[in-house]
């Protein structure tokens, strides 16, 4: 028995009101009232049917209105970003700032420069030069008369003679040691 006349017998019409000049699917329903994402919007009516988060696109751009910046014009969806150089201004300021500071903690005072603020003073200097005095660690006496070649190397004394025999400066021992490489 088919009541709606729509050709889909009464026991599998899942719309059983459906006119009989309607097309139908298998299961007697028309597209206006399937609403296959469930969102509440019928299928004919529902720019977006298989998403339940979107129904309606006024301007045909394939952007939900809710998501489109300019929902009437189909030629825009996104808003353009704004073009402003505070963020530059800003910066720059910030930089100057910075360089004036910088530039106010150094004072100089009595031909010795120290930095004010940090706690830095000429006492630091002279302990630096008893620290760091030249006669902590002997260093290589080199002949550059003899015609070799001596350089300094990562922090080693290299040292090649006349002959080709290359030797380096060993600080414990405080002698010219031959290279065996």
């Amino acid at each position: 028995r088919d009541t709606d006349m729509d050709g889909i017998d009464d026991g599998n019409d899942l719309c059983p009101s459906t006119t009989n000049t309607t097309v139908v699917n298998a299961d007697g329903c028309a597209l206006y009232q399937l609403d296959t994402d469930n969102d509440g919007t019928t299928d004919d009516e529902d720019a977006f049917p298989n998403n339940a988060t979107a129904q309606s696109d006024r301007d045909g751009d394939g952007v939900a209105d809710q998501f489109d910046a300019y929902p009437d014009d189909g030629l825009r969806s996104t808003l353009e970003p704004e073009r402003n150089s505070t963020g530059l201004i800003l910066g720059v300021v910030a930089l100057l700032a910075i360089a004036g500071l910088a530039a106010l903690l150094v004072v100089r005072r009595e031909s010795a420069t120290v930095a004010s603020g940090l706690g830095v003073s000429t006492e630091v200097d002279a302990m630096a030069e008893s620290t760091f005095a030249p006669d902590d660690k002997a260093l290589p006496e080199l002949n550059e008369d003899d015609g070799g070649t001596t350089w300094e190397e990562n922090g080693v004394h290299w040292n090649r003679d006349t002959q080709g025999n290359l030797t380096y400066w060993d600080a414990t021992s405080e002698s010219w040691v031959p290279y065996q490489g």
